[in-house]
């Protein structure tokens, strides 16, 4: 799988944020018929689109005004068509978080912290006119090489993702709060380090001592999903990541995450994805 890092835009500004036309980027993910990758946050904001977009095994359709939300190392493929009046804006996470001073900020964004894996958000005409202004001075901004631009330009940034935060929340009725219970954040944290060998509520409601019903209730309140819902999409993003980017064979990974043989992880697998993982491999690896 091809990975894309970042790069500044040589522009005289030495900095982790960049933005540009989807149409001007030749080379450059949504012209790449390849899977692939970024290091870094992306907001696409497509005026008009058509198309297909497929995130690590998933078919999304695409379709008007849209807004695609990426978190770093999300895999994806693009068959679409947009207009001319559609932009990118990317930045390091570094980038807000020396702004704010705040580590966790970009992950209480939901469509950030992958809390639903859905990157899509459809956008009303009124949304539009309140993203568009944004991004258009963020570009301006970008291209006068003001020594006193920095500022400027990390509060764009901060208001649209809180636009987009907001629009995202309220089409998914998502809890919008974005100071939630930082045991949120403690829980997913957890999942990211034990997901190979712990998957169960109770392991994990433990681990952050709380009873398992207040640990459901919370990740009901916010991500709108169950504590077992999260933990199984936890352990399916895991797989799938080994699955195109590690050289291990499908008997290994299905060990490596506690399944008691290969054929039960297999059953797993296309259960809740439609593909045996040899076939998800072999379809969107390298």
């Amino acid at each position: 799988m091809h990975t894309i890092y970042f790069k500044r835009s040589g522009n005289g500004n030495d900095l982790l944020v960049d933005s540009h036309r989807v149409r001007d980027l030749n080379s450059y993910s949504p012209s790449m018929d390849e899977l692939h990758t970024t290091t870094f946050y992306e907001l696409f904001f497509f005026n008009q689109v058509e198309g297909t977009l497929i995130v690590e095994g998933e078919k999304l359709p695409l379709k008007g005004p849209t807004a695609v939300l990426f978190p770093p190392l999300t895999a994806r493929q693009w068959d679409i068509q947009f207009d001319d009046e559609s932009y990118l804006v990317f930045f390091e996470g570094e980038f807000m978080e020396s702004f704010l001073k705040d580590s966790a900020f970009l992950h209480r964004l939901h469509f950030f912290s992958c809390s639903l894996r859905v990157p899509v958000l459809p956008l009303s005409e009124n949304q539009k006119q309140a993203i568009s202004p944004l991004i258009l001075a963020l570009r301006s901004e970008l291209e006068q090489h003001r020594p006193d631009n920095l500022y400027l330009l990390q509060s764009y940034l901060y208001q649209l993702l809180l636009h987009f935060n907001r629009f995202y929340t309220g089409y998914h009725e998502l809890d919008p709060n974005l100071n939630r219970n930082s045991e949120i954040i403690q829980f997913r944290t957890l999942l990211k380090q034990h997901i190979h060998n712990t998957q169960t509520v109770q392991a994990y409601a433990e681990m952050m001592g709380m009873p398992r019903n207040k640990m459901n209730e919370l990740c009901v309140k916010v991500f709108a999903k169950q504590a077992h819902l999260l933990i199984r999409d936890e352990l399916l993003q895991a797989c799938k990541t080994d699955l195109l980017s590690s050289p291990m064979t499908v008997a290994e990974i299905s060990y490596k995450y506690n399944f008691s043989a290969p054929s039960n992880f297999t059953r797993f697998f296309k259960t809740h994805t439609g593909f045996t993982p040899a076939t998800y491999r072999a379809q969107f690896g390298d």
